[in-house]
């Protein structure tokens, strides 16, 4: 059992939450921006609630986090009482916010100077996924942090893998959870950019070779999720 934390209760956030107390057996302490919230999850759950993301963090070996932007993302990491504040050295910070790439790095970049380790995680799988601990989790980061980290990610998994360790950003790809719009990501805003990543020639050519046979992944582990076949009938 590991002492835990996690940040943000939404729909994706609680339910995470919840696995790792339940289906991992360790000890979670949460934080989220309603109170209210925080104290259902502790009443369904049984474990405990911060103040503040920086409470919430202080003596956790690995903090989670799930928060709605790049500004909630900055607030509960770097704010005066953000959990950066309080993390101690040789622990994790794990992110499964969309968040861009750029804040990636730089909290990246920033965990290094505190002597801690940062892994960019977003997930697939929707809120269908969370509910039942079945999503795909694609961390980019240090892959000795990644194998430490594992055990407890895998509670709230169906897969996980390590995408990228040469920057901090998870998913090359990442497709909408909207069937009709299954796409690569490139250019898109709302999610991670291709002008936001140092690409080279070796992994541009990776990407496209290996970008269909990843898409039937993503569209398989809908179907495994969600009950219903590629072709969106139910099963």
């Amino acid at each position: 059992m590991s002492k835990l934390a996690f940040i943000g209760l939404g729909v994706m956030g609680f339910p995470m939450a919840g696995h790792l107390a339940t289906r991992g057996g360790h000890d979670v302490t949460v934080y989220n921006r309603s109170r209210a919230k925080a104290e259902a999850w502790v009443s369904k759950h049984k474990g405990r609630s911060a103040d503040t993301p920086a409470k919430a963090a202080e003596g956790a070996e690995i903090v989670f986090c799930c928060v709605g932007d790049d500004p909630d993302l900055r607030e509960v990491t770097l704010g005066s009482n953000g959990a950066f504040q309080k993390m101690s050295k040789g622990t994790i910070f794990v992110d499964h916010t969309t968040a861009s790439a750029k804040l990636a790095r730089e909290l990246g970049a920033e965990a290094k100077k505190r002597g801690f380790e940062f892994l960019d995680a977003p997930v697939s799988g929707g809120q269908a996924g969370a509910e039942n601990g079945q999503l795909t989790v694609m961390v980019g980061g240090d892959p000795a942090a990644f194998e430490r980290a594992k055990p407890a990610i895998a509670a709230v998994a169906l897969f996980e893998f390590l995408f990228c360790f040469n920057d901090f950003f998870g998913p090359l790809l990442y497709t909408s959870e909207n069937p009709a719009h299954w796409t690569l990501s490139l250019g898109l805003s709302q999610f991670r950019t291709i002008y936001q990543v140092q690409w080279n020639l070796t992994m541009a050519a990776t990407l496209l070779f290996m970008a269909p046979v990843i898409i039937v992944f993503f569209l398989a582990q809908k179907a495994f999720v969600e009950g219903v076949t590629l072709t969106g009938v139910k099963g």
